[in-house]
């Protein structure tokens, strides 16, 4: 399937050496928090996504934070439905290869 995979830049080669150690540390303690937020606060709806996400929009299912996988196509879609969502990057999922 054809995910949506956004860039993401890393500042720590432009740093000296012995700070590189410091902030890739803090980066990873931050990074995990930040996931086990998203974990702990919404649903995994894996692939039923974009399904969900209109179910709630047009109040067939109750309203929660969820997070899954979707399509390029099925954001472009949700989005001219008026589907508010924000695609995570991959370092903020367990699986690297997913988009949540």
């Amino acid at each position: 399937m054809d995910r949506h995979m956004p860039t993401t830049h890393s500042s720590i080669a432009n740093q000296p050496a012995s700070n590189a150690g410091i902030s890739s540390g803090v980066n990873s303690k931050l990074i995990g928090e930040i996931r086990q937020f998203i974990e702990s606060n919404s649903e995994d709806v894996g692939a039923r996504f974009a399904e969900e996400a209109k179910r709630m929009h047009y109040g067939e299912s109750e309203e929660r934070n969820i997070r899954g996988q979707a399509t390029r196509e099925e954001l472009t879609e949700l989005k001219e439905d008026g589907i508010q969502v924000t695609p995570l990057p991959a370092f903020l999922t367990n699986d690297k290869n997913k988009l949540n």
